[in-house]
């Protein structure tokens, strides 16, 4: 662990040691529960998501949880699952956001960070187990993100987990697309488009240009799709992006192996 997070990490253990009695108790865990989201925040940026996590889980084993401590766990578990190659590993992180994820909804039902994390949490999972489960999980992302984008319809995540949803739809065979949507009850495979995955995701990475991760996606699309010089340009724009996120780096590497790098270098020119 690197020097400059000793301070951070002071911080944490104080916070999670603080007594909490008596009619204080309740001011006292608001104020703890502040302080641990922006410790969080500030190990997550700092590339330690698991740092990010633990924190987390801490404080909520310390009894101060609440919904913000919640979404950043559930944001740090993600992030270790997508950045190991582990497929183990990374079904019991994703395991271990959606615990959070569900929780935080639990907490406030109509919140838009909840149900955003809980979205993503699910389509992780998705991909990363049997098809009866992955159509559940399926359904609880459409779901999350119907009702995210009824109350903001310019929020950028929800665009991304509904465009990789119809994308995801699109990997399975057509005839299977029938069958599970007549047996098991995923409408959105009946539906999926690659017009409406473009929408989406081309809608996320307007509203956040700075997302490595939608921008990655939206590439992988056009590659898939056959729009090669969409394709190009986006990886031109996606192997100057600077990472953000912990698995930026990772994830922007894996979208550039996928494809020919010296279409990147033409579309420099």
């Amino acid at each position: 662990m690197s020097q400059r997070l000793g301070p951070a990490w002071a911080a944490a253990v104080w916070l999670l040691m603080m007594p909490a009695t008596g009619s204080a108790a309740h001011l006292r865990q608001h104020d703890s529960t502040e302080k641990v989201a922006a410790l969080a925040d500030s190990l997550y940026f700092a590339a330690d998501p698991m740092a990010s996590l633990t924190v987390c889980e801490r404080s909520i084993s310390g009894g101060a949880d609440g919904l913000g401590v919640r979404w950043r766990a559930t944001r740090a578990a993600i992030a270790l699952g997508m950045l190991t190659t582990d497929m183990v590993a990374r079904t019991t992180n994703y395991d271990v956001a959606l615990t959070h994820a569900r929780r935080a909804v639990q907490m406030s039902p109509k919140d838009n960070d909840g149900r955003y994390w809980l979205a993503a949490a699910a389509g992780r999972r998705a991909r990363a187990d049997d098809l009866r489960l992955g159509i559940r999980l399926a359904n609880e992302v459409h779901a999350q993100v119907s009702a995210i984008l009824a109350a903001d319809s310019m929020h950028a995540g929800a665009h991304h987990a509904l465009g990789m949803l119809h994308l995801q739809a699109l990997k399975i065979p057509r005839w299977v697309r029938l069958i599970v949507t007549h047996v098991m009850g995923l409408d959105v495979a009946r539906h999926a488009t690659w017009a409406d995955a473009e929408e989406h995701l081309a809608r996320a990475v307007a509203l956040e240009p700075e997302m490595v991760v939608y921008l990655s996606d939206l590439a992988d699309l056009y590659g898939r799709s056959g729009r090669v010089i969409e394709r190009d340009r986006a990886l031109a724009r996606l192997a100057a992006m600077p990472p953000r996120h912990p698995m930026d780096s990772s994830y922007r590497d894996a979208c550039l192996r996928r494809w020919p790098f010296a279409a990147i270098t033409s579309v420099r020119r």
